[in-house]
């Protein structure tokens, strides 16, 4: 029994021995098996154009695209938001300077109508930013004849009492 045993125990250290240079050969046969899947793979991807370098599956090179892309789509996003605000401040702006422009006009009219000879409030004072002259007809000149004077302070005081008096009577 004991020569089974020896005999046994030779051809176990025997591939033991040839086991190491076996595995090395293993290990050799597979990182070969992998390149040819990685080639394999790599001509699948690029759809049959040649390329002089292989295809490199990152995944971290394929997230931080991802982040950039997703970074670029808020800038993006913000540009658009203060785009409309400034539309919206141009317009608003636009419809101001119009309602200026309007109520120059308006006060312009007014000034002139105030100042028009035949208009009974043709004398009223208007403010002295006024940029409307003053019609040389509406400009009185000094009387320098006391009879005219008092003449036309007898038809001021006539007039104003007869206004008086309408007023009364209403």
């Amino acid at each position: 029994m004991n020569a089974r045993l020896d005999s046994m125990y030779e051809v176990v250290r025997g591939q033991k021995q040839n086991s190491a240079a076996d595995d090395q050969r293993i290990e050799n046969l597979l990182k070969e098996v992998e390149k040819l899947r990685l080639a394999q793979s790599s001509a699948v991807r690029n759809d049959g154009a040649s390329t002089s370098r292989p295809v490199v599956c990152d995944d971290a090179l394929l997230a931080r695209i991802m982040h950039e892309h997703e970074e670029i789509k808020a800038k993006l996003d913000a540009a658009t938001t203060t785009n409309q605000r400034v539309e919206t401040l141009e317009a608003s702006l636009k419809s101001i300077k119009q309602q200026h422009e309007e109520a120059l006009q308006e006060a312009e009219d007014w000034k002139k109508e105030t100042l028009k000879s035949g208009n009974k409030r043709s004398r009223m004072a208007t403010s002295p930013s006024s940029q409307l002259k003053v019609p040389s007809s509406a400009i009185r000149r000094p009387v320098t004849d006391t009879s005219q004077l008092t003449h036309l302070y007898t038809l001021e005081v006539n007039a104003l009492k007869e206004l008086r008096l309408q007023e009364l009577n209403r």
